[in-house]
């Protein structure tokens, strides 16, 4: 049989992680074949290592790209499933797993499969993730669009990403993703954007262009705040914590334009509450003076105005809110 789906398996300084991660995707159920992709970013511990023995022992199944030299920055690498992954790629799908995170159900690939072959028009689709802690204990928290089955539109990506709602934080995550190669590769070369939050900007795309399916089942596993994690580093440094938000309405303005502002209104509403935490830190007290958010200060009641004296008095205590992801609970930590 010819080989279907190829798994893309991002990898740096995941010696303890990408073990599991690899045992997880080699032990899917399918009727199809499938390789696995694994490429380990320059990593400075033992995470290559771990790869070659899974290519020594699985070679049938497992393709490695070994960077000599960190790439994170390159934009010649950026978008990487597009640009990196998918021109190597032997399947018609790739599905997307990094190398601390895991898959939790064995007919993961096969579901996604089976969907993907009855909607040909679909171009991506995703599922609810578990969020574990850093030594892989379950947490109280789902990555989630909520308790149904359905086609999730741009607007709502924009508008919601990374928000805490009932039923978890709002997310697609990378790990549930299952996507068309072709559509993979015309995203790379559509958008080119420079950004940290590749994720999101990857569901706009794709939302943009057709709704992306999401199934409401736990599939895969979220490992949060490992060592050397975006998240954790976030956790312990407001300057991080600003750059992303900064970062990321800056971006959304981008996708806005792109998107030929179709979906205006909600790529502001999205904005909001990043700009509302931005503005209320000393980095960002000018923000609202600036042009992207001369853009998002319509979009404000009066609530927020109340949200935002409520910051900056934060701020000037030396304090300001963090969420817990594990939880989705709100804290009040020092700056």
């Amino acid at each position: 049989m010819s080989i279907q789906v190829s798994v893309c398996l991002i990898a740096y300084n995941h010696e303890n992680y990408v073990a599991q991660t690899l045992d997880s995707i080699l032990s899917q159920q399918t009727s199809f074949d499938f390789e696995i992709i694994a490429r380990d970013d320059a990593s400075t511990d033992g995470t290559a290592a771990i790869l070659r023995d899974f290519e020594r022992r699985f070679p049938d199944k497992v393709r490695l790209i070994l960077e000599p030299r960190n790439r994170f920055h390159d934009p010649e690498t950026k978008p990487l499933i597009g640009r990196v992954f998918a021109p190597r790629a032997r399947g018609r799908y790739l599905a997307t797993c990094e190398g601390d995170d895991w898959w939790t159900c064995p007919n993961k690939l096969q579901r996604q499969f089976e969907f993907m072959e009855s909607h040909p028009k679909t171009q991506m689709c995703c599922h609810a993730v578990e969020v574990v802690s850093g030594d892989g204990k379950p947490a109280t928290q789902l990555l989630t669009c909520g308790p149904t089955e359905r086609d999730i539109e741009c607007e709502e990506v924009m508008e919601n990403w990374a928000r805490t709602t009932r039923d978890g934080i709002w997310s697609l995550h990378p790990s549930s993703c299952f996507s068309r190669r072709e559509a993979d590769l015309a995203y790379a070369s559509e958008w080119n954007l420079q950004v940290t939050a590749g994720d999101f900007v990857r569901m706009c795309y794709f939302s943009h262009k057709t709704p992306v399916h999401f199934m409401p089942e736990v599939m895969s596993a979220y490992r949060y705040l490992p060592s050397q994690s975006w998240t954790a580093r976030g956790e312990q440094d407001a300057a991080i914590l600003a750059q992303h938000y900064r970062e990321f309405i800056e971006t959304m303005s981008v996708i806005d334009e792109l998107t030929n502002y179709e979906h205006h209104d909600a790529a502001m509403r999205g904005c909001k509450q990043r700009a509302l935490l931005l503005a209320g830190m000393t980095s960002g007290i000018r923000f609202f003076k600036s042009g992207v958010g001369l853009e998002v200060a319509p979009f404000l009641n009066a609530s927020d105005f109340l949200t935002l004296a409520a910051l900056r008095t934060l701020n000037a205590l030396g304090r300001r809110p963090m969420r817990d992801t594990s939880t989705g609970r709100v804290k009040i930590v020092r700056v």
